[in-house]
């Protein structure tokens, strides 16, 4: 948990990013989602990387914590066969 000695953290205050593999046109890079957890909806396998930046009440950031992640066992999605 973060802490900041001069005022209050809110759950609206760490923002997460995510930046997808290769083409992956599932993703959108650069997403961002508010939360102390948050969920962003993969569909695809591979390596994503995902970042956090807290934001205290003052407007002040803390440094960027990056970690990459490997996501593995996405269920299948089946496309739409229009006039088949």
């Amino acid at each position: 948990a973060s802490n900041d000695p001069d005022g209050p953290i809110s759950d609206s205050d760490y923002q997460w990013a995510i930046d997808c593999p290769g083409d992956n046109k599932d993703c959108t890079n650069g997403q961002t989602v508010s939360g102390i957890k948050a969920e962003i909806p993969l569909t695809l396998s591979g390596e994503y990387q995902v970042s956090l930046t807290v934001i205290d009440d003052d407007g002040a950031k803390s440094n960027r914590v990056e970690k990459t992640i490997t996501v593995t066992n996405c269920s299948p999605v089946i496309g739409s066969f229009a006039n088949a």
